[in-house]
């Protein structure tokens, strides 16, 4: 009895280990990994048909595991014990059934921002901790989020919808959803870049249901030139 007690509580750090991050379909991963360079590691999947083939595509997000780019945090204000600046690459995988395996169709290596800011260090990990990958109606999603343990009490999640078209992928839509964690004010905007129309959702209140009382507007805006998913980094402001 005691070896089997013994065996089960070895297996229980695998299990954890296991669903640590859930953001990665274990699946998936293994079909991305001989696009995963040496010491990388995935830390986001997605499947579904990106270019309306009817096969099944998948997208990923990963890591370096470079230890240089792993600094000791020396601000207090900091949400890590250790600041981690590796990049994070975002691929995209087309299904080649002909080959029966995958084709590389997208990478951009500045979009999905890394995991601390040295600039910022009370700043939350803004992909992981609550953005996200997925699959929706044919397009790919992207969510990140801007969220300060320091300095501000306003959150911030903004959703990227991108369209595969035209041999590229291209950003047909934007979505943030503002908030004050001290006032409970809430703002939304959305942005559709194909019809050219913003709307534009204010005076909601998370906290105060007297105060709240949200008010959608629609305005036409101005579209010179889609952006793609090259045009894409970290540091891109969406105006609105």
């Amino acid at each position: 009895m005691k070896h089997v007690v013994t065996a089960l509580l070895l297996l229980i750090p695998l299990a954890l280990l296991a669903q640590e991050n859930p953001m990665v379909d274990n699946s998936v991963a293994a079909l991305a990994k001989p696009f995963v360079p040496s010491g990388w590691k995935v830390i986001a999947t997605a499947k579904g048909d990106l270019n309306k083939d009817a096969a099944e595509d998948i997208a990923v997000v990963i890591e370096n595991t470079d230890k240089n780019n792993i600094t000791a945090d020396k601000d207090e204000t900091s949400v890590s014990e250790a600041l981690n600046t590796n990049p994070r690459h975002l691929l995209i995988l087309f299904r080649d059934k002909s080959a029966n395996g995958y084709t590389l169709a997208a990478k951009n290596e500045s979009f999905v921002p890394p995991h601390d800011n040295p600039e910022i260090p009370c700043l939350t990990d803004p992909f992981v901790d609550a953005g996200g990958l997925e699959v929706v109606k044919g397009t790919l999603v992207v969510s990140t989020q801007i969220f300060w343990s320091c300095g501000s009490w306003s959150i911030e999640n903004n959703s990227y919808t991108l369209r595969h078209q035209d041999g590229d992928f291209v950003l047909i839509g934007f979505d943030s959803h503002s908030s004050s964690r001290s006032t409970g004010e809430v703002t939304e905007v959305s942005i559709n870049y194909l019809t050219k129309k913003k709307s534009t959702t204010a005076g909601g209140n998370m906290f105060d249901d007297e105060k709240d009382k949200p008010k959608t507007t629609w305005e036409k805006i101005t579209v010179k030139k889609l952006l793609t998913l090259s045009d894409l980094d970290n540091i891109t402001e969406i105006e609105y």
